[in-house]
């Protein structure tokens, strides 16, 4: 897992730190454009980063609970992550605690 790079659908999801491109990606990380409201940006595969509308209350599909995250994987969590906006390195407790306050911020 330390050496992994996980891309789904060209967007980068997850680098493990032993991975030989951790180091640029987690420096294009760094360097994550700031959108205007409403907007975010995902990193490509090719480290450039792609602005897209994040959904609005009415277009969000699911409401997870704390159960049903915990059943999941980690892989499972970063698609997850991903689709709500949220990049980096991290555990399977913090991309739960992330998902539930972004849901309980949406609502």
């Amino acid at each position: 897992m330390h050496d992994e790079l996980i891309v789904i659908n060209g967007y980068i999801i997850y680098v493990g730190k032993n991975h030989p491109r951790y180091t640029e990606i987690t420096d294009a990380l760094h360097n994550k454009p700031i959108a205007e409201s409403g907007y975010d940006y995902r990193l490509r595969e090719d480290l450039t980063w792609e602005k897209y509308e994040l959904p609005t209350i009415e277009e969000e599909q699911t409401a997870y609970t704390a159960e049903q995250l915990e059943a999941m994987t980690s892989t499972e969590l970063r698609e997850i992550c991903a689709e709500l906006g949220i990049s980096g390195t991290m555990t399977k407790a913090n991309m739960i605690s992330l998902i539930l306050g972004k849901q309980s911020n949406s609502l």
